[in-house]
């Protein structure tokens, strides 16, 4: 597993480029709205407005980078996507946050768990972000990176289905439950990155509509 190895090992000039821009870029993503199509993968309207931000910014002025094809363009705001919703330290030892960590890994990594378990993380990260700052506990970015590291690492475990993680996800759960039931959905998607997305964006989108309904009835009370 790649993540163990980054200092190492090293990593190339061009993926660290690309972690650069990608920290720049994500204070941009402040002024941006942040519309999904169905694939949970920002729309054309937004990824527009997002290189016209890169381009105007003087944050990013001179831009790093062109960003000439639909893909360059979209892999630009994703960076800067994947890397401000894991904006996070694991383990206090860890001397990058989990963001970084994890895009070194699927950029630079060539093991297959690797590969697997940050691609899929990588194109559920823009639904994972409405989590960010969430109150009452439901802010559980953290859960998921750490369920990452776990697929990375291998192991076994029984299926379960989304619903239920979804259900009783916040019942008397402590951190490592809640990292090993959000790890059933990589588990189960069988080293399918686009299937475990899928999975991942399901539960995230479960848990921020039970954040909103904790925080209406908070009101209502």
């Amino acid at each position: 597993m790649f993540i163990n190895d980054i200092w190492s090992y090293g990593v190339t000039t061009n993926t660290k480029k690309i972690v650069a821009e990608a920290q720049k870029d994500g204070y941009l993503l402040h002024f941006l709205q942040l519309d999904l199509d169905e694939d949970g993968l920002p729309n054309w309207k937004t990824i527009n407005s997002f290189v016209e931000l890169v381009r105007t910014s003087t944050q990013n002025n001179p831009p790093d980078g062109e960003m000439n094809t639909p893909r360059e363009k979209l892999d630009r705001l994703m960076n800067a996507i994947f890397l401000k919703t894991f904006n996070l330290r694991n383990y206090e030892e860890d001397p990058l946050s989990a963001g970084e960590i994890l895009l070194f890994t699927k950029l630079e990594s060539i093991d297959r768990r690797d590969q697997f378990a940050t691609r899929a993380l990588y194109l559920a990260a823009p639904t994972i972000l409405k989590l960010r700052g969430l109150k009452g506990g439901y802010d559980v970015r953290r859960i998921f990176s750490l369920a990452a590291y776990k697929a990375m690492e291998g192991g076994t475990a029984k299926s379960k289905e989304i619903k239920i993680l979804i259900g009783d996800l916040f019942e008397d759960e402590n951190l490592r439950n809640a990292v090993h039931r959000i790890w059933y959905v990589f588990k189960d998607a069988r080293g399918n990155p686009e299937r475990c997305a899928k999975g991942l964006r399901e539960l995230a989108d479960g848990i921020y509509l039970q954040a909103n309904k904790a925080a209406q009835s908070q009101k209502a009370s």
